[in-house]
């Protein structure tokens, strides 16, 4: 299993290892630019000129910041001894092993560990961290990069075609349907689905569409992570029909009244429905999509539906059921009663205790902690926590 397989715990060591990276810069400017940009807070990838925006700065010097990042990262990349380096260079040295290119290496982890973030940033973020020429070996990326996502796109339609095909997207919907949480309430109907469209339109530049043969439609998916999950909804034998961002639900966020798009439902084949929201599991953590998880849970039990968290190979109950030490979580608790933590002051704690940033997402979700990335990575516990 590995990353073109998109093997949960090792998309999340990749995240884990370039978040390392970041949060040694030593700039706090520096690396909360290039944090935002790939969304290792929760949050999703963040264009330059919104962050300029957020900062009251041109996107000039958001890509003037960025390009500083990546230069302190390349003296890190420089150590021999540095374990963030020799875990990249390995990565791409098997890539290679295994007749990929750069280009084509650079593109999988792009669109599967950072999906939304643009690709060429994040290929060159990888591309210095595994210690990567950028002139001699990425002087042509862009260009490489396209004829990588056609051959992709190629491989993928040859897979769909293959028998073999159906049988795993339905055992893999089999396991997430395993996870889905039921109302207590009798399960109700399926609804019409005539009355569903999808209500909004993904941004042209981020989309990735996906042809339905079940639908018989292009399906505009804002990640390869929810492109994934349609694909397996595509193929997987328990699914009559889906449709995605078909409805808004409202919910509230620290007293303001908020509206979202949730982004699948699902139609079951035995007259159920279920409603899919689709994330890296990490980032359900974060204090907005706690509370959009909670409004979804809500919606769904009056209307007798199933709501499920999933990435489209893990489901956020599994996530949940990951083994934190309790000393950890003593620790983390201690941490927190004495006052709010930052990216730093988390990463000093962890030095002193093996745990990793997925150990505080998953705390964070089992003690309703508080998950904030804007204007800065902010944990705390809530006002009604013990």
């Amino acid at each position: 299993m590995g990353v073109e397989a998109r093997d949960q715990d090792c998309v999340l060591g990749i995240r884990e290892l370039v978040a390392t990276a970041v949060g040694e810069i030593a700039s706090v400017s520096h690396s909360d630019v290039v944090a935002r940009r790939l969304g290792l807070y929760g949050e999703e990838p963040q264009a330059q000129q919104t962050i300029g925006d957020q900062r009251g700065v041109t996107s000039s010097t958001i890509s003037q910041l960025q390009r500083k990042a990546l230069q302190r990262l390349r003296g890190r990349a420089r150590r021999k001894s540095d374990h963030v380096h020799d875990a990249f260079a390995r990565l791409v040295a098997e890539a290679a092993a295994a007749g990929k290119g750069h280009a084509e290496c650079l593109f999988t982890i792009s669109t599967v560990v950072f999906p939304g973030a643009e690709l060429r940033m994040v290929g060159e973020l990888i591309a210095v961290l595994a210690g990567l020429h950028l002139q001699r070996d990425l002087g042509g990326l862009p260009s490489e990069v396209g004829g990588a996502l056609a051959s992709v796109r190629e491989k993928l339609a040859v897979q769909a075609k293959e028998a073999g095909f159906v049988g795993r997207a339905t055992e893999r919907w089999a396991a997430v349907l395993a996870d889905v949480e039921w109302p207590d309430v009798p399960v109700s109907p399926a609804p019409d689905r005539s009355a569903f469209a999808p209500r909004r339109e993904v941004n042209p530049k981020r989309a990735i569409a996906w042809k339905s043969a079940k639908l018989g439609r292009e399906v505009a998916c804002e990640s390869a992570t929810e492109m994934h999950v349609v694909r397996t909804l595509s193929y997987a034998t328990q699914v009559e029909w889906f449709c995605e961002q078909p409805l808004t639900i409202d919910y509230e966020l620290d007293g303001v009244a908020r509206t979202y798009y949730p982004d699948l439902l699902v139609w079951l084949g035995d007259g159920r429905c279920v409603l899919v929201e689709v994330k890296g599991l990490p980032d359900m953590a974060s204090w907005i999509n706690q509370a959009k998880a909670e409004a979804a849970r809500e919606y769904c039990a009056r209307r007798g539906w199933g709501f499920v968290g999933t990435d489209g190979t893990r489901t956020l109950r599994q996530f949940m059921q990951r083994d934190v030490p309790a000393d950890v979580s003593a620790l983390m608790k201690s941490a927190l009663s004495e006052g709010a933590l930052n990216w730093r002051q988390l990463n000093a704690l962890r030095a002193s205790a093996d745990f990793d940033s997925i150990d505080v997402a998953v705390l964070a979700l089992r003690e309703k902690w508080r998950l904030t990335t804007d204007p800065a990575y902010r944990l705390e516990l809530c006002v009604d926590s013990s």
